[in-house]
């Protein structure tokens, strides 16, 4: 997010920093800038970690050329706010920047080692360590777009989000085997035990989805379910996030919406798909990534109906890559076991679902963002009594309350 206001509190972007930029961009010294504009990228609480600006610049290299360039910067909440109440959340921009300088690269570097030029992110132009920043292209500049959050996605973008995501999965399996050690300090998912944050806020939650319920006829018998599990989902919820006894990936973390953009041919059909933000990364089960991608992003009416079927999709471009395009001779799950995974971590389904979903589908004109999020006063209040009130919301709460109850996610 970054909106007007939150701009302005960002003095360390001005020319003699942008031109700093440029001239790493440009590799030369010999850059003069004409005039440069910093805009909001997003609306406010469309991004809970970050600020982040879109930077426009015009500009002339070695005298002669004249040029344009649109740019992204991100950077951590800390500039703009006092952050010190979500200490446990984890250093999400020195993650990212650590899966920019460490990772990534070497996960293009493997999938391109079997012929496989499948992007999986933004190109970054440059980490500034003493800001905690990032610089990155615009996918905008090549017509790469977010779905609008409300409308969702159909099977179509969501097969396109899988075939990429089981290939990273694939190449962080094969890098894991080069480098044991290289996901040590990648340990930051949403739902660990340490990020107090995320107990406290997924609690608030909790209490308002059981608000909801209890004012609707004839689900006295739900109410009564969810609040015999008050007290136990946030550890059964963090147990879903612990690795596999024998097969993990390094997940992305954090697939909902707006970290995934898509380009389209002629007729709007999507053909690509690009994965950003990765400050959520963690070495476990694919299933996390799976059922949050899920029970986030796809349209209500196929969430339930093609689960089984979208796992079969991810499974066979997972079994693909690895057995037959790296020549993996390790454990890989057979469609089975990785069923039985995706069951065995169901507790996210309440979590994505029924907990950071409807703040996903709030309406665009609504102020949100991470302190509204976790705040116990009334204002944290009527936010949250805003997002469940949401006819999306009440819809996925009753699909979803009957799915959870039968897979004995209630009890």
């Amino acid at each position: 997010m970054a909106n007007k206001e939150e701009i302005k509190i960002l003095k360390f972007i001005n020319k003699r920093y942008i031109e700093i930029i440029l001239k790493k961009i440009e590799k030369t010294q010999n850059i003069e800038i004409k005039k440069y504009e910093l805009k909001p990228i997003s609306n406010k609480g469309d991004y809970y970690n970050s600020v982040m600006v879109r930077v426009i610049i015009d500009y002339v290299v070695d005298i002669k050329d004249h040029l344009n360039i649109s740019l992204i910067l991100k950077t951590g909440l800390d500039h703009v706010y006092d952050t010190s109440q979500f200490k446990d959340n984890g250093n999400t921009n020195l993650a990212e920047m650590s899966m920019y300088s460490e990772v990534l690269h070497k996960i293009h570097d493997l999938l391109r080692s079997v012929n496989d030029h499948t992007i999986i992110c933004p190109e970054i132009y440059w980490q500034d360590k003493t800001t905690n920043s990032m610089i990155f292209e615009d996918l905008q500049e090549r017509n790469y777009k977010c779905v609008n959050k409300r409308d969702r996605f159909d099977v179509e973008h969501t097969k396109l989000v899988l075939e990429k995501l089981a290939k990273y999965h694939a190449a962080s399996v094969i890098l894991k085997t080069k480098e044991s050690n290289l996901y040590n300090g990648l340990s930051n998912g949403f739902l660990t035990r340490n990020n107090n944050v995320a107990h406290s806020f997924l609690k608030e939650q909790y209490d308002s989805l059981i608000d909801v319920v209890s004012g609707w006829s004839n689900y006295d018998y739900y109410v009564k379910k969810l609040r015999g599990i008050r007290d136990r989902f946030i550890e059964r919820g963090t147990e879903a996030f612990d690795p596999d006894e024998d097969f993990n990936v390094l997940t992305h973390g954090d697939l909902w919406n707006n970290n995934m953009m898509f380009n389209y041919d002629n007729e709007g059909n999507p053909v690509d798909v690009i994965f950003v933000d990765f400050q959520r990364t963690t070495w476990t089960s694919p299933a996390v990534d799976f059922l949050n991608l899920i029970h986030t992003c796809i349209r209500e009416e196929f969430r339930l109906k093609k689960q089984d079927e979208l796992a079969q999709y991810y499974h066979n471009i997972l079994w693909e890559t690895l057995t037959h395009g790296f020549h993996y001779n390790g454990k890989v799950p057979s469609l089975h076991e990785l069923q039985v995974m995706i069951l065995q971590r169901s507790m996210h389904v309440l979590v994505s679902g029924l907990l950071l979903q409807p703040l996903f589908l709030l309406d665009e004109h609504i102020q949100s963002g991470m302190f509204l999020a976790v705040s116990t006063d009334e204002a944290g209040r009527k936010f949250r009594k805003i997002v469940y009130s949401k006819p999306d919301v009440i819809k996925s709460i009753r699909n979803l309350l009957p799915y959870l109850d039968t897979k004995g996610l209630l009890d």
